[in-house]
C-alpha cells in the first residue's frame, strides 16, 4: 500500500537538499565572477576666446603619465635642498604620447559629458585646432556624476612667421605661440624688442626653425606652472585618439640667445625645453639658468664663448648626440654647474676649451652604452667634487693642454659606473701638462677604476707624472695592476695609497653626510 506521508517526507528532504546545493553553487559562481569596476561621468564647459559658437572642441580623458621611478627616488632622497626638478604630472604629461581613455566634443554652448569612465584620477585635455590646448591635471572621477569646478578657456593661437620681429611681445599664460613656417626657418626678435614669456605659456617652434633673440628676454616660470618650449609637431586635433610615435617627432632647431640679448634679472627659470636639436643655445655672458628641464633632444643647454655661466637644478634627460650633452660648455671660462640630475644622456656634461670652474653636487646615471657622465676636453683647471656617478665612463678626460700647465681636481665623489676615471690622450698633444689630482673618492666600479689610454698618442706621457691619487677607496682592491689598462705597469705611489674607504664622503646636499656605502 502506497504511503503518502513517507513519500512527502522523502520529497521534502530532496527539495531541501536541492535548495542547499543550488544555493552553494550560486555562491561559488558569484564569488568566481569578476566584479565590474565602478564608473562615473564627467562633465564641464570649455569656452573659446571671443567666440559665440563653442562646438567641436575635443575633450580627452587620459591616464596619468607614468613618473620615472629613478627620478622619483632621487627627488625623495635629495629633496632638501632640491637638486634637479621634482617631477609630477605638470612636468611629465604630454598628450601627444598619452594613453587616451575616452573622448567627446562640445556642443555650441561648450558643454561636454563623458559617460562610464572607470573611477580614478585622470588628466583631461581640451583641444581645438587654431586654439591650442589646455591640460587639467589629476581630475578625480568618482562613482556617479562629476563636474569640473571651473570652465576651461582656450585662446586663439598666435603665429609669428615674419623673419624679423620689431615689436614687443608678451607670451601670455595658457596661450599658444607658433614660431616659424616651412618658408621661414629663422625668426629673429630685433635688438630693441622686449619678449616676455609668462608662466604657463606654450611656445611651439616648427621643425628645423630657429627662434633667435637679440633684444630683452624675460623668461621666469613657476614651479607648478612652467613655460614650455617644444616642437610644433603632432599637436593637431586629429591625432586624438592616436598616440604619436616618439621616433618620428620632428625637432625644432634651437632657441638662441645672442651676445646682444639681455636677460631680465640675469636669470631664466622654471621652463621646459624638449624635442629640439638644441633646447637653448646661449652666447650671453654672466647669466644663470635654474630649475629647468631639457630632454628628448640632440643637445640640452649649450653655452658658447662667454666668460661666465651658472647652471643649477636642471633635469637633463635623454640627450642623444655624442658631440653634445645635456649641459654643454664650449669656451666658457668660469662658472658653476651644480645640483643637476642627468639621466640617460650620451654625455651628461661636455666641458671643452678653457673652463676653470666648479662641477659639484650633481647626480649622473645612464643605461646607455659607452656614455659619459662628464667629458672634459682641453680644460685648464676644473674642480669636480661631491658628485654621484653611475655611467659607462663616469668621468672621461679627453685631450690635453698643449701649452702651459693646468690642473684638474677630482675629489669627494662616488663612482659607481662600469669605469670610473678614464684618461684618453690624442695625437698632437706631445706637451702634456695636465695634472690630475684624484683624492678622497669612493670607487665602486664594475670594470675599471682608473684607465689611462694612450693608444692615440704619438709620444705617450708617463701617467705617474700627471695622475696623482691619494686616499681613494677602490672597493677593496689590493693589486693595483687590475685598475690599469693597456701598457701601464705598477706605479709606486698608487701601491702606497688607495687603501682607505672614504666613509665620510659628502652627500649631494650636505657636506657632512654620507652617500651610499
Amino acid at each position: 500500500m502506497f504511503n503518502t506521508k513517507s513519500f512527502l517526507n522523502i520529497f521534502k528532504k530532496i527539495a531541501i537538499l536541492s535548495f542547499y546545493v543550488f544555493s552553494l553553487l550560486l555562491i561559488i559562481s558569484c564569488k568566481s565572477c569578476t566584479t565590474s569596476p565602478e564608473q562615473g561621468d564627467l562633465s564641464g564647459t570649455v569656452l573659446l576666446e571671443l567666440e559665440e559658437d563653442n562646438s567641436g572642441i575635443t575633450i580627452g580623458v587620459y591616464h596619468l603619465a607614468e613618473l620615472d621611478p629613478k627620478i622619483v627616488e632621487i627627488n625623495n632622497e635629495y629633496d632638501h635642498p632640491l637638486i634637479g626638478v621634482i617631477i609630477n604630472q605638470h612636468t611629465e604629461f604630454d598628450h601627444r604620447f598619452g594613453n587616451l581613455i575616452k573622448s567627446t566634443t562640445t556642443n555650441a554652448s561648450g558643454h561636454f559629458n563623458i559617460n562610464d569612465i572607470p573611477t580614478g584620477k585622470y588628466n583631461v585635455v581640451a583641444i581645438k585646432d587654431s586654439f591650442g590646448f589646455k591640460y587639467i591635471y589629476e581630475i578625480n572621477v568618482s562613482k556617479g556624476d562629476n563636474e569640473l569646478s571651473e570652465n576651461i578657456a582656450l585662446y586663439e593661437e598666435h603665429h609669428l612667421n615674419q623673419e624679423d620681429i620689431t615689436e614687443d611681445w608678451i607670451f601670455q599664460t595658457d596661450h599658444h605661440y607658433i614660431i616659424g613656417s616651412e618658408e621661414e626657418n629663422s625668426i629673429n626678435f630685433a635688438p630693441d624688442t622686449n619678449l616676455e614669456i609668462q608662466p604657463g605659456a606654450v611656445v611651439r617652434i616648427n621643425p628645423e626653425v630657429d627662434l633667435t633673440i637679440h633684444g630683452t628676454l624675460t623668461a621666469q616660470g613657476e614651479e607648478n606652472n612652467m613655460f614650455w618650449v617644444t616642437s610644433n609637431d603632432g599637436f593637431s586635433q586629429d591625432p586624438i585618439p592616436n598616440t604619436l610615435n616618439r621616433d618620428e617627432v620632428e625637432l625644432y632647431h634651437r632657441m638662441e640667445l645672442t651676445e646682444n640679448c639681455n636677460i631680465k634679472n640675469d636669470l631664466i627659470e622654471w621652463g621646459k625645453f624638449d624635442w629640439a636639436n638644441t633646447g637653448l643655445y646661449n652666447e650671453i655672458d654672466g647669466f644663470s639658468i635654474a630649475d629647468c628641464i631639457f630632454r628628448n633632444s640632440v643637445c640640452g643647454f649649450h653655452s658658447y664663448e662667454v666668460t661666465l655661466t651658472t647652471v643649477s637644478n636642471l633635469l637633463c634627460w635623454d640627450i642623444s648626440d655624442a658631440e653634445y650633452a645635456g649641459i654643454h660648455f664650449n669656451q666658457v671660462e668660469y662658472g658653476k654647474i651644480e645640483k643637476n640630475i642627468v639621466l640617460d644622456c650620451v654625455n651628461g656634461f661636455k666641458i671643452e676649451n678653457n673652463f676653470s670652474g666648479e662641477i659639484e653636487n650633481n647626480f649622473f646615471s645612464s643605461k646607455l652604452e659607452m656614455n659619459s657622465g662628464i667629458e672634459l676636453w682641453d680644460v685648464p683647471g676644473s674642480s669636480v667634487s661631491n658628485n654621484e656617478f653611475n655611467n659607462f665612463y663616469d668621468i672621461k678626460l679627453t685631450g690635453a693642454r698643449d701649452s702651459g700647465q693646468s690642473e684638474i681636481k677630482i675629489e669627494l665623489n662616488n663612482f659607481r659606473g662600469d669605469n670610473g676615471f678614464c684618461q684618453f690622450s690624442f695625437v698632437g698633444y706631445d706637451n702634456y701638462d695636465c695634472l690630475v689630482n684624484i683624492e678622497n673618492n669612493n670607487f665602486f666600479n664594475n670594470s675599471k677604476f682608473i684607465i689611462h689610454n694612450s693608444n692615440y698618442c704619438d709620444t705617450p706621457p708617463e701617467p705617474e707624472k700627471y695622475i696623482f691619487l691619494n686616499n681613494n677607496y677602490l672597493n677593496g682592491l689590493t693589486d693595483t695592476v687590475d685598475i690599469i689598462e693597456n701598457w701601464i705597469e705598477l706605479v709606486k705611489p698608487w701601491t702606497l695609497v688607495n687603501r682607505v674607504k672614504v666613509d665620510t664622503i659628502i652627500s649631494i646636499i650636505d657636506t657632512t653626510g654620507i652617500i651610499g656605502d
